[in-house]
């Protein structure tokens, strides 16, 4: 089973990579576009809500939301057969997926040190899922009041995260509110679990009059809003780093607050799971410098 949830975990990957690619792209293409209004007067409602026209209308951003929607679809199903800390771990090889797609446009190809840095990613996950292993990623019932609990938590630091934002530019905001994504996305996916708990076992009717649904679409649009705006504040690297490493920590926390989500407890396997950390960490900091993902983005023929 740990084998069938970790290739739906990794197509997910790949499909968030690629819908990130199209969307980040049509975002800065936006954001330069109405940057030329910023001296006209128009408030910055006004500016969102016109950049927000122009990608809903753009037919290259509206292939990378469909591509992010089948992602989802596909995550939604690993994190049924699996637990949200397995399945959300492997949403940092989003960034591994996104070196090859940085080349498109450009001549330059990935240097031995991005390639390193990728392997150690892939290497650090590698390690960490060993360790978990199958057995030890069972998880008990959902406990709803500290869902509820996690939710306002998760809510109360989102909205500070997105008011600090607005006191800075660049790299810094798209920062800020990748990490405020990536915690909606963290916590997101717990609804998707509890859902489809509730789904398979008190059926549609009972499901439709239930909080889980209705917080998993808050969540999912919220979720979207923030990435897209992360995604308008800087480069793809940038925010996309933000997201997939605040992703698997904020969703394993709140599996193991809301759905009592067993860790191993044997000296080995936490040693392990320990010495994972390292090449992780390693390659998502030196990554992210890879000049592929650092210089200006080329940018696409027009739609």
């Amino acid at each position: 089973m740990l084998g069938v949830v970790v290739a739906l975990g990794l197509i997910a990957a790949v499909l968030y990579a690629l819908s990130d690619f199209l969307e980040q792209r049509e975002a800065q293409r936006v954001r330069r576009d109405t940057s030329h209004d910023a001296g006209s007067g128009e408030g910055l409602p006004r500016r969102l809500a016109e950049g927000a026209g122009r990608l809903l209308r753009d037919r290259r951003w509206f292939a990378g939301w469909a591509l992010g929607t089948l992602a989802y679809l596909v995550q939604a199903a690993a994190l049924h057969l699996g637990t949200v800390s397995v399945v959300q771990s492997l949403q940092v090889t989003t960034l591994v997926f996104s070196l090859p797609l940085s080349t498109v446009g450009r001549r330059e190809r990935p240097s031995r040190r991005d390639l390193l840095a990728a392997s150690a990613v892939c290497l650090g996950l590698a390690m960490f899922l060993v360790a978990r292993g199958a057995g030890s990623s069972t998880q008990g019932d959902a406990h709803r009041p500290l869902l509820l609990l996690v939710l306002a938590v998760v809510g109360a630091g989102v909205a500070a995260l997105c008011l600090a934002s607005l006191r800075f530019n660049g790299p810094l905001r798209a920062v800020l509110l990748g990490v405020a994504a990536g915690a909606t996305y963290g916590t997101s996916a717990t609804m998707v679990k509890l859902t489809a708990q509730d789904l398979t076992t008190n059926g549609v009717a009972a499901t439709a009059v239930d909080w889980p649904g209705y917080a998993l679409a808050v969540l999912a649009i919220g979720s979207v809003v923030l990435q897209q705006l992360a995604f308008a504040s800087g480069r793809l690297p940038t925010a996309t780093t933000a997201i997939v490493v605040t992703n698997p920590v904020v969703g394993s926390l709140a599996s193991i607050v809301g759905f009592h989500e067993r860790i191993p407890t044997d000296g080995l396997r936490l040693s392990v799971m320990a010495a994972a950390a390292v090449p992780l960490v390693a390659g998502l900091i030196v990554l992210p410098r890879s000049p592929l993902l650092r210089t200006e983005e080329p940018q696409l023929p027009d739609a």
